[in-house]
């Protein structure tokens, strides 16, 4: 039961980590369309050089999101293949 109980932390955790991301990421789309938007209309070089940054950063962000949840994922399968381990053992320790 209490092994239950750490997965249902680590996958709210999980959960609230990927939703923190995305909701930064979010943000971060709205101002660079708001940027683009207004690269349109004054055509600065200036504007286009912190576009081109802020793309590179947000390309980071999703690249370090796609990493870190394969790493999350070989974690869930760890935990599942333990967790079916175990109950193998049990049920070989019954009959």
């Amino acid at each position: 039961m209490e092994e239950k109980i750490e997965l249902n932390v680590f996958l709210n955790k999980l959960v609230s980590s990927f939703a923190k991301k995305f909701e930064k990421l979010e943000k971060d789309i709205k101002g660079l369309k708001s940027d683009i938007e207004n690269f349109k209309q004054s055509k600065d070089k200036n504007s286009l050089k912190e576009i081109e940054d802020k793309l590179r950063k947000l390309e980071i962000s999703v690249n370090s999101i796609k990493n870190k949840s394969q790493i999350d994922k070989s974690i869930l399968k760890l935990i599942e293949s333990e967790e079916q381990e175990r109950k193998s053992e049990e049920y070989g320790r019954r009959f």
